[in-house]
């Protein structure tokens, strides 16, 4: 493995495509908007480098863009030690930190390290070296004494060094940091950049000691020796976009792109900028921040003040740029870089959903309170159920439309509070789950079986709590009763889960709306408001009809008489045979298992299309 990294861009171009629709002209409006106008520049170990620029100039469309984390019609070359890499190759040696955190809230630093580097290093690593691991990230970055802290304690430098200590775990030699200043005062600010300068090992004798160190704490996580620095870590090659530093940030870095309007002005050490710019009369005064002068003279607003630098020609930006020439780095004395030697045996499938899964349960228990008042409200209309349909025991004629009620609004309950418990689910985690699946921490399809199973606990505790309050007050006093009614509000859990995650999946927007207008056509076909032999296949479409259907062959089959007094002339329901066939129901008791295998495969139906459609929406876009 190459002991120093040069990463070079060249020629690096990004054209968007703006479209809209005009109603009243009935044509489509296209506007082409050029981010980036080919950029070129490197960045080597050692060196710690900032994108600067006005908002909107391009600065993290850039690092974006070299990162290779931006899905987009980007165009332009992408060099590692001479060699062209591609997206899969470039997220393996190096991390992005971006500008938001992106962690549970709920874990400790200790605890989301833990399952980091369960994901992430090679699976032959011990427990023993991971921990080995993790207490040295800990403790070079300065985070020991919050290490058993909740990451929602974590003031937010605090948090930032959490997640670059989360993308240092594999040790890679590039890091890409969004904005690592942003939502932080000047101290954390400055304590973050001094971490990242620790990190580069800016000012050190050499690139890199003259010894070895075989040690698990400097292992790169990939079963390989590195080469040590002063600070006992190998030097990074660090590149950031940050927005207006502080004069002590900006001392920190030892490099700077300067970007305007997508184009990249000046790029190179902070010395040399201040003699190209002065070269070119702009003067920076004495005890001037330097980031703030350049940005001012990017600006073009730049006037004449008490005499100290003059007004600047017609147009500052392209004298910048014409002036600026970028210089190849020279790579003939590097080794050639070599993608094998950054290949890990990631765990197996089966142990991501574990692990996963693990997390996720972890986070549930430590939200016990939001869990406890769930679960209360929940519950509330079990109760008021229990009090409306108190001894409603099916014998007679005026019991028969509150049994089917009582019934029918049982299935509801569950399949609504299910459904729109896990609507908003995705949405909220997209963030975290694009982050990491990009990054291949770990598979998509891991993530969605563990939340799947995850669910499982929640959905048994649903189904057979609210009929425990409701069932015997009903005054159905059957046991096997209570258990077949169970079981198929747990298999319609598992299926209304699956619709949920099916309509979020499928629309970004308006998730509410759309909903909405499912959930009455699905009531529609569950056979309470219409003849169902009037539309006999679209029935089985619904979630509403197969729960509804057991539920009432689970009770009315075993009903052969109800009592038909002499004020109804005869004309009434003799038995749970009959009650079937006015609601359009089958008669058989075994049909009830046609109702089982129906839920379960339009679950797994809607599960496919929820997973085909959530994964589209983590693919679609990059993840800065």
């Amino acid at each position: 493995m190459a002991t120093n990294v040069i990463l070079e861009w060249r020629n690096l171009n990004l054209i968007i495509e703006k479209r809209e629709f005009n109603f009243w002209k009935c044509r489509t409006n296209k506007e082409e908007k050029r981010i980036l106008d080919n950029v070129n520049g490197s960045l080597k170990s050692g060196q710690l480098v900032a994108i600067l620029g006005q908002s909107g100039a391009g600065k993290t469309t850039l690092l974006a863009g070299i990162s290779q984390r931006f899905r987009g019609p980007l165009t332009g070359q992408i060099l590692v030690n001479g060699n062209e890499i591609d997206r899969k190759t470039m997220t393996k040696i190096s991390c992005f930190v971006p500008q938001f955190d992106i962690t549970i809230d709920t874990l400790t630093p200790n605890e989301h390290l833990y399952f980091m580097a369960e994901l992430k290093l090679d699976r032959k690593w011990t427990r023993s070296r991971k921990n080995q691991r993790i207490d040295f990230l800990l403790r070079e970055l300065g985070l020991q004494h919050v290490a058993n802290n909740r990451i929602s304690t974590l003031s937010g430098g605090e948090r930032k060094k959490l997640n670059l200590a989360a993308d240092l775990l594999t040790n890679p030699p590039i890091i890409f940091c969004d904005e690592p200043t942003t939502g932080l005062d000047s101290f954390n600010a400055r304590k973050v950049i001094e971490a990242l300068k620790y990190l580069s090992n800016i000012n050190s004798d050499t690139a890199t000691a003259s010894t070895t160190v075989e040690s698990d704490e400097l292992d790169n996580g990939y079963g390989m020796e590195l080469t040590t620095t002063k600070n006992q870590m190998p030097a990074k090659a660090i590149i950031c976009s940050i927005h207006q530093p502080t004069s002590q940030i900006f001392e920190c870095f030892s490099h700077i792109i300067l970007m305007y309007a997508g184009r990249c002005v000046f790029g190179g050490t902070t010395d040399e900028a201040f003699t190209h710019f002065s070269k070119l009369g702009f003067d920076c005064p004495a005890a001037y921040n330097p980031a703030d002068f350049y940005l001012k003279v990017l600006s073009n607003t730049t006037q004449q003040e008490e005499g100290q630098y003059r007004n600047f020609f017609e147009n500052p930006i392209e004298i910048l740029r014409r002036s600026s020439h970028y210089k190849r780095p020279n790579v003939a004395d590097v080794e050639r870089f070599n993608v094998n030697d950054y290949k890990i045996r990631s765990p197996f499938w089966i142990e991501q959903v574990w692990l996963l899964m693990k997390r996720s349960l972890l986070n549930i228990r430590r939200s016990y309170r939001e869990i406890f008042i769930d679960i209360a409200w929940y519950l509330i209309p079990f109760f008021v159920m229990a009090a409306i349909y108190h001894e409603t025991t099916g014998r007679t004629q005026e019991s028969i439309q509150d049994v089917d009620g009582a019934l029918f609004i049982m299935a509801c309950e569950v399949i609504f509070t299910t459904c729109y418990s896990i609507i908003n689910l995705y949405p909220s985690l997209m963030p975290i789950l694009r982050r990491e699946t990009n990054e291949h921490i770990y598979s998509f399809s891991a993530y969605y079986v563990a939340e799947v199973f995850n669910v499982i606990p929640v959905s048994i505790l649903r189904s057979f709590a609210g009929i425990a309050i409701t069932y015997y007050w009903a005054g159905f006093m059957s046991f096997w009763l209570f258990l077949k009614i169970g079981i198929t509000l747990l298999i319609a859990s598992f299926a209304s889960n699956a619709y949920g995650l099916f309509i979020s999946s499928l629309f970004k927007i308006v998730i509410m709306e759309i909903a909405s207008v499912c959930d009455l056509i699905f009531l529609c076909l569950s056979g309470i408001y219409m003849n169902l032999y009037s539309l006999p296949y679209a029935r089985y479409f619904s979630p509403f009809f197969y729960t509804n259907e057991a539920l009432l062959i689970s009770f009315w089959s075993n009903v052969t008489q109800i009592e038909c007094p002499q004020k109804y002339d005869g004309n009434c329901l003799k038995n749970g045979t009959e009650v079937l066939q006015s609601l359009s129901y089958n008669t058989n008791a075994s049909d009830v298992w046609v109702d089982y295998v129906g839920l379960f495969v339009l679950g797994l139906i809607m599960h496919l299309f929820a997973y085909i459609g959530i994964r589209r929406n983590i693919t679609s876009v990059g993840y800065y």
